[in-house]
């Protein structure tokens, strides 16, 4: 369980099958944090109705930008769901029926709230709180949402996590949901959840404070990205202080040869100059192979 302050933003299209992908991820987010079940199912039902809303209402039928927020400060969860779609003025429409969903949202969320930002669309805003004296501090707000790397403009799923110890609850989850998308079988599904853990334990020795995520699914293929990693250089690892500290280049070495026995690729790429280098995994649907 990770007791400190932990931070999740996602960043994916409005498509309906992406909602479990939020879903996947929160799920995670409740296993890390310890919800209780009832919690976690009223934050992931409340999440998934304002999803929904962004799939449904937000582009009119066309694709757009989901983004999804998660801050669970350790006494309230506060989530934040914006698209930049047509506006919050769509939900005043008989024919949607989304005043069910908000109120489905307002009933499950011990505060909700529904704005129109200056530069249009739609934020929901939920807050949950964990103990009765969880502190009234106002609403996080994505307007300084981080750009998304060069690195991973082509990624379908982009996720940044804070603290790394959180990307061992969700880059499984998530890249199982993104698999199911493009039909990975059941065999191809099972193997993500060793390659889950051989990344995780990669990242929790090269990456440091952060860690941002891209996941894209195609034709019985999943790529997962994952930068910055501080402690690599080119195919070389740096004896950093840092480095040194979590068990050195051997451990490290160590942790990217189990990785790289998990998949089907394993390379290291430009990340961003000032930040490290981006780790490239491919993984091919073993049960797709085997068939």
């Amino acid at each position: 369980m990770i007791s400190e302050p932990a931070c999740v933003r996602l960043e994916l299209e409005n498509r309906p099958e992406n909602v479990s992908v939020v879903r996947a991820a929160l799920t995670g987010v409740a296993e890390a944090a310890g919800f209780d079940e009832e919690l976690a199912t009223d934050v992931k039902t409340a999440v998934s109705e304002a999803c929904n809303n962004v799939v449904i209402h937000a582009y009119e039928g066309q694709r757009g930008p989901l983004r999804v927020l998660v801050i669970n400060s350790g006494d309230r969860v506060d989530v934040v769901v914006r698209d930049h779609g047509t506006g919050i003025k769509r939900l005043s429409s008989p024919a949607d029926h989304m005043g069910l969903g908000l109120a489905l949202i307002s009933a499950l969320a011990d505060q909700a709230e529904f704005r129109s930002p200056s530069d249009g669309g739609t934020e929901v805003r939920m807050r949950f709180r964990l103990t009765e004296t969880a502190t009234e501090a106002g609403f996080p707000s994505d307007d300084e949402w981080p750009v998304r790397p060069d690195a991973l403009s082509e990624d379908d799923v982009v996720m940044w996590c804070e603290p790394v110890a959180l990307v061992r609850h969700l880059i499984g989850r998530v890249a199982r949901a993104t698999a199911a998308g493009s039909h990975f079988t059941m065999t191809g599904a099972s193997d993500l959840y060793a390659i889950n853990d051989a990344m995780a334990g990669f990242a929790e020795v090269a990456a440091d404070g952060h860690l941002v995520v891209g996941v894209s699914s195609s034709a019985h293929r999943l790529t997962v990205d994952a930068g910055p990693m501080l402690a690599v250089t080119g195919p070389e690892f740096e004896a950093t202080e840092p480095l040194v500290a979590r068990g050195g280049v051997r451990e490290l070495e160590t942790r990217r040869a189990a990785l790289a026995e998990l998949v089907d690729q394993l390379s290291f790429e430009s990340f961003d100059e000032d930040e490290g280098k981006l780790l490239h995994l491919l993984v091919l649907d073993r049960g797709r192979q085997l068939s």
